[in-house]
């Protein structure tokens, strides 16, 4: 969910194949294809930044799977921006 601030603009598969949409303030995207154990796959959100916007924000992304996943405490990873 992007702080009332932050305004989807677009996404870019950097590695895989994604479709990211937004839905007001909450961004989703897919990963089109299987990811093997060990694997990556990256994809770029671009955002506008209201100029009312102060301090800073954090980006959170979680990820969740249909097959079952063992190891689930590394489905979420944070960035300071």
């Amino acid at each position: 969910t992007l702080p009332a601030e932050l305004a989807y603009v677009s996404s870019s598969s950097v590695s895989g194949n994604w479709s990211c949409s937004a839905q007001g303030q909450d961004v989703t995207c897919d990963l089109s294809g299987p990811l093997g154990v060990g694997d990556s796959a990256f994809v770029d959100v671009t955002v506008d930044v209201d100029a009312a916007h102060t301090g800073s924000s954090v980006n959170t992304a979680d990820v969740a799977s249909l097959t079952n996943d063992p190891t689930t405490a590394n489905n979420t990873d944070e960035d300071d921006s």
